[in-house]
C-alpha cells in the first residue's frame, strides 16, 4: 500500500527575496551622503521600499547627520549597518532612538560587527529617557558578530530576532515579556551557546525557532515551553540519533498538535527519526545527514499523517530496499 509523500532529492538553492530596482529620487538625492547610501528593493509582498546602508563611519553621529540632509521622512524597509572594528561599544548614547533616524519609520535593522569585542546595547544611557516610550516601528533585528548586553526599548511591533556569531549569548537580556506580537527567534553560529539558561515561558507565543549551526548545545528542556511553536530548525548542531530522539521527546510534550515543519539537515543522523507523535506535520528536511539506506517499512510512520514532504538530499543514499516506500 502507498502513500501521498513526496521524497525531495533537489539541493536546496538560495534566492534573495530582495531585488534591486531603479534608484528613486530620494536615494539619489544621498547618494552624495556618505558613508550611507540607500537604494530601491522589491519586498517579498511586492512592495516597493527603501533600504540603507551605512559603513566606514567612525561616531554614530554621522548616522544622524545623514538622515537629517536627505530628509526622506518615509518608511524605511531595512537599515544595514557595519560597525567598524575600531567602534568599540555603540547604543543609543543620546536616549531617543529617533535622534539617529529621525521621523523615518524603520521596520528592519541589521547591524554586523567587523570585531567581535564590540558591545551593542539598545538600552539609553540616560535614566530619564529609560522611561520615555518611543514610536518604534521595529520588525525585525539582526545582529551578527556584536555582543549584545541589553534590549530595553519599547519594541512593541518587534516579531522577529537574529542573533548570530555571538559570544556568551543569554535569553535573559531581552525582554520578551512585554513583546506580544514577537513570533520568530533565529540564533546561529554560536560556538559557545550549550542551552537556555532559564526556560522560555516568556517566549510561549513563539510560532518559529531556529537554533541552528549551535555544535555544543546538549540539553533540550527549553523546548518543553514552546507551546505553540509551528516550525523548528535544528541545522548542523551535530546532533546524532540519539539526541534529535531526546529534543523531539521535550519537544512533544507540549507541540504534538501544533508543529507543522521540522527541519534537522546537516547533522549526523544515520536514520530517518520518530516524528509520528507530531499529528500535523507536513514537512521533514534531512537533508545532509548520514541516512544512506531506506529499508523496507522505513516510512511506515507516516501512514496516515499529514506529513507530505521529506528532504533527502546529499544524503549519500546508496541502498533503498524493495518497498522502503510502502506501507507493507
Amino acid at each position: 500500500m502507498s502513500f501521498g509523500l513526496k521524497i525531495l532529492a533537489v539541493s536546496p538553492i538560495c534566492q534573495s527575496n530582495i531585488v534591486d530596482r531603479e534608484t528613486s529620487p530620494s536615494c539619489a538625492a544621498a547618494e552624495d551622503f556618505l558613508p550611507c547610501t540607500c537604494h530601491d528593493v522589491i519586498t517579498p509582498s511586492n512592495q516597493s521600499r527603501l533600504v540603507v546602508n551605512c559603513d566606514e563611519f567612525k561616531n554614530i553621529a554621522i548616522v544622524n547627520y545623514w538622515f537629517r540632509r536627505i530628509r526622506l521622512a518615509q518608511e524605511i524597509y531595512a537599515f544595514h549597518m557595519t560597525i567598524p572594528e575600531s567602534v568599540k561599544s555603540f547604543g543609543f548614547q543620546d536616549g531617543d532612538p529617533h535622534f539617529y533616524f529621525g521621523s523615518n519609520i524603520i521596520r528592519n535593522i541589521h547591524l554586523t560587527c567587523q570585531s567581535n569585542e564590540t558591545v551593542v546595547s539598545l538600552l539609553p544611557n540616560n535614566p530619564y529617557t529609560r522611561l520615555v516610550k518611543y514610536n518604534l516601528y521595529i520588525e525585525h533585528i539582526q545582529t551578527d558578530n556584536c555582543q549584545i548586553t541589553n534590549i530595553a526599548l519599547d519594541l512593541h511591533l518587534l516579531k522577529k530576532l537574529t542573533v548570530s556569531r555571538m559570544r556568551n549569548f543569554r535569553i535573559d537580556i531581552f525582554n520578551f515579556d512585554r513583546l506580544t506580537s514577537f513570533t520568530t527567534l533565529h540564533v546561529t553560529h554560536l560556538s559557545e551557546f550549550q542551552s537556555f539558561s532559564n526556560d522560555l515561558s516568556s517566549l510561549s507565543h513563539l510560532t518559529n525557532l531556529a537554533i541552528d549551526y549551535c555544535p555544543r548545545v546538549a540539553k533540550y528542556q527549553f523546548l518543553t515551553y514552546t507551546f505553540k511553536l509551528q516550525r523548528l530548525s535544528m541545522n548542523g548542531n551535530q546532533m546524532n540519533d540519539s539526541a534529535v530522539a531526546e529534543a523531539l521527546g521535550w519537544l512533544s510534550l507540549e507541540t504534538k498538535e501544533t508543529l507543522r515543519t521540522l527541519s534537522v539537515m546537516d547533522n549526523r543522523l544515520t536514520q530517518i527519526p520518530e516524528v509520528k507523535m507530531f499529528s500535523n506535520l507536513t514537512t521533514l528536511l534531512l537533508d545532509k545527514n548520514n541516512i544512506t539506506k531506506l529499508k523496507k517499512g522505513s516510512l511506515l510512520q507516516f501512514i496516515g499523517d499529514q506529513i507530505r514532504t521529506i528532504s533527502l538530499s546529499s544524503c549519500g543514499m546508496d541502498f533503498i530496499e524493495h518497498g522502503a516506500l510502502e506501507g507493507s
